[in-house]
């Protein structure tokens, strides 16, 4: 599990005092405007400052007396190289074979590492990503790629066709190719290191090596998909969680063939959301690696990133779209059940109260007033603990903990492993830490409550309405949960999650029509 999360507004603050007080656009590596990344990594450090986010990487290694002995060494040296060269680039050309030299509308590309994928009869569905395949299917020309990982087999066979590729006997080629003209220093780096150490009080210390070889990382896998989108020549490109350096690096692929990029929401993106929200000096080009354009849920998330933007931005512009996967469920177009999970529901009619739990990746996934409400809790509730999906392998440590805290009426592997809007189905009350999952619940009238001091405060504005209430001890818990039942209806003004298809629609063709101004 991650560290405990500090509190989000506190941490956007910081990111905005930094960039009000240095020039974040003229921190460059080569030409590459890195703070994006230097971004990424210092609200990752502010909201796990337990863990080591930003590590040191070694010093450059010191030069050596040019003698004979050294200059034959390396002749030698440089020949292993060219035979391995010539070895990486069989492979690399066998693996761009697996794609023809077609022209593409649209290009998914699809990450194993995000826990979006979900086991529908034996076969693995991104939720997210997928069900923008089945909406936009038999419309366009797409293909569906993925980088090829350690983990893939966990989430195979696939739902939807995918091509892998292997990219790293082409990284390994360029490593060597691009490692002479790698410089060993970022453009403004002391400046912007000072400004970050006096706005965090030193809780975050850049290292320059460090950011050095991600960029490098970055610059790498950028040349293997400009290769690939040579071929392809895609109109747009969907991903899910941009923010990440292999990603950003296919986005800045994208923008140097003029090829339009799409992030499609993932989770709930509040107001004080380090990669989304109070970005307050955008470029007038924009940067290159950060997307064209995100495909949102509904216009609070639309309005929580056009929060701070310099008047008049351009780039990295909100398209509300909502989400296509609850829009299946929502058009009764989702999947049938097995005779397990019809059993399961069945089971769950004999509790007076079914209570969701969807747990966050924090240090502290149970809070200690929720464990206090679950042991004092009557025997007639069940509470289902659903766990990240990124975290599924720390049930049996979940499990062990409700067992020390004497808990019984619990269950936790059906609850973690059927799609979600399955789920509430069987759910009487929703609480949660910090997931986006409370937004989804409304759709399906489910009460939420929220139990973490930090969420609360991101989302201050549904609890005051009304539409989550907040609960920070057992008493009060267990009062909230006791008093409340499953709704006719929950209305919200304006929906945080849209799931009308004509929207979609429009979100779609918004995008494929627009020309992106990049100066």
């Amino acid at each position: 599990m991650l560290g405990k999360i500090v509190e989000f507004n506190t941490i956007i603050d910081k990111i905005v005092k930094i960039e009000q007080q240095c020039d974040i656009n003229a921190v460059l590596y080569k030409d590459i405007k890195v703070w994006p990344l230097i971004r990424l990594f210092i609200s990752t450090q502010l909201c796990h400052p337990d863990i080591e986010v930003i590590k040191s990487s070694g010093d450059a290694i010191p030069s050596v007396p040019d003698n004979i002995f050294i200059k034959s060494r390396r002749i030698l040296s440089r020949a292993k190289k060219s035979l391995k060269n010539y070895y990486h680039l069989y492979y690399h050309s066998k693996e761009l074979n697996k794609i023809a030299n077609n022209n593409i509308d649209l290009l998914f590309f699809s990450s194993n590492g995000n826990g979006n994928y979900t086991n529908i009869f034996g076969k693995f569905y991104n939720i997210y990503l997928d069900s923008m395949i089945d909406f936009v299917n038999n419309r366009y020309e797409l293909l569906k790629v993925e980088i090829s990982s350690e983990n893939v087999a966990s989430s195979l066979p696939r739902y939807i066709d995918t091509i892998f590729l292997d990219s790293s006997h082409f990284n390994k080629m360029k490593r060597d190719e691009l490692a002479r003209n790698y410089p060993d220093n970022i453009i403004n780096f002391i400046e912007l290191k000072k400004v970050v150490e006096e706005i965090t009080n030193s809780k975050v210390i850049l290292n320059e090596r460090f950011i050095v070889n991600i960029a490098q990382l970055v610059e790498e896998h950028q040349l293997f998909y400009i290769e690939l989108l040579s071929r392809l020549s895609p109109k747009v490109i969907f991903v899910i969680c941009y923010y990440t350096p292999i990603i950003m690096a296919l986005i800045r692929a994208a923008n140097q063939l003029g090829i339009k990029t799409v992030d499609i929401q993932h989770g709930c993106i509040g107001p004080y959301h380090g990669l989304y929200s109070q970005w307050t000096k955008i470029p007038v080009e924009g940067y290159d690696l950060v997307p064209d354009f995100f495909w949102v849920w509904g216009e609070q998330s639309k309005e929580n990133i056009l929060r701070g933007q310099p008047d008049g931005c351009r780039h990295h512009q909100p398209v509300v779209g909502g989400n296509l996967w609850l829009a299946k469920y929502q058009q009764k177009a989702g999947y049938p059940e097995s005779p397990e999970v019809r059993e399961f529901f069945d089971s769950l009619k004999k509790y007076r109260k079914v209570i969701l739990f969807t747990l966050q990746p924090l240090a502290e996934p149970i809070p200690a007033h929720v464990l206090e409400a679950m042991r004092r809790s009557p025997q007639d509730w069940l509470w289902l603990i659903r766990a990240h999906p990124l975290y599924k392998n720390e049930l049996t440590k979940i499990e062990i903990l409700l067992h020390q805290n004497n808990i019984e009426n619990y269950e936790t592997k059906l609850s973690s492993d059927l799609p979600l809007y399955l789920l509430f189905r069987g759910v009487d009350h929703h609480i949660t830490c910090g997931s986006s999952c409370g937004f989804e619940a409304i759709t399906f009238d489910i009460p939420n409550t929220i139990v973490d001091h930090n969420y609360a405060v991101d989302q201050a504005d549904y609890i005051l309405t009304g539409l989550f209430s907040c609960c920070l001890n057992a008493d009060d818990l267990l009062a909230t949960i006791g008093n409340s039942d499953k709704q006719e209806k929950i209305e919200e003004d304006t929906p945080y999650i849209e799931t009308d298809y004509g929207k979609a629609n429009q979100a779609l063709e918004f995008i494929i029509s627009s020309q992106v101004a990049r100066a």
